[in-house]
């Protein structure tokens, strides 16, 4: 009962499609509820590509609350995405570059070494 309330507070409070707050339940329990205020601080509470229900806020949070030092750490630990569908995984990792870049003040030639790293 009290998973369906917060998925429900997901979805009605933070306008999140039922999918995703499934996946931000399971994923990270009440905490999840940080994820998404996080998120909606910083703008971040949309996907990260279309078709999974993994969002942007997912990556700052990792960085700022899980220790996440590479994109790697958020594509294949923390939204497994590399697991299950390694074309969405390779679409998102830009997005997944860009947001530690700017957390993390990465340069150009940082982000470009990250990347590589990462694919």
């Amino acid at each position: 009962m009290l998973f369906k309330k917060y998925e429900d507070h997901f979805v009605f409070d933070f306008g999140m499609n039922r999918d995703v707050a499934k996946h931000i339940l399971r994923t990270y329990g009440t905490t999840g509820h940080r994820v998404l205020l996080l998120g909606q601080q910083e703008g971040l509470n949309e996907r990260l590509i279309e078709e999974k229900p993994f969002l942007k806020a997912e990556v700052i949070y990792a960085i700022r609350h899980e220790m996440a030092v590479k994109p790697n750490d958020v594509v294949c630990r923390r939204c497994p995405v590399s697991f299950v569908d390694t074309k969405a995984a390779e679409e998102i990792l830009p997005k997944v570059v860009d947001i530690f870049a700017k957390e993390l003040k990465w340069d150009n030639k940082r982000k470009e070494a990250e990347l590589k790293e990462a694919i």
